[in-house]
């Protein structure tokens, strides 16, 4: 899988949305794929894929967005309601749950 990590909070703002979140880059290039993803329409912005989904998951530890072959997907991080570490696969574009799993 072709991995690319992108960070979010500076271009969405999510801190006011989800204070815990970690990320695992900080600016540079990857921002800016991010934010050209947006405007392109190829990926909701992750403030609306957390509305959307938060309700579903628990605590959300980290988000990436990655180039799965092609379509771009959100890695979820999140903590279930048992504690577990666990990661959910989201399609960027639909903001559509396409797997969870342990991490």
């Amino acid at each position: 899988m072709d991995r690319r990590t992108f960070i979010f909070a500076s271009l969405f703002g999510i801190s006011a949305v989800a204070p815990p979140l970690a990320f695992a880059k900080k600016g540079g290039r990857d921002n800016d794929d991010a934010d050209d993803a947006v405007r392109s329409g190829k990926a909701m912005p992750i403030a609306a894929i957390l509305k959307k989904i938060s309700p579903k998951l628990g605590e959300i530890l980290e988000i990436e967005l990655e180039n799965d072959h092609g379509r771009l997907v959100y890695e979820i991080k999140y903590l279930d309601q048992g504690g577990r570490r666990r990661e959910a696969y989201v399609d960027a574009a639909s903001g559509r749950f396409i797997s969870t799993g342990d991490d």
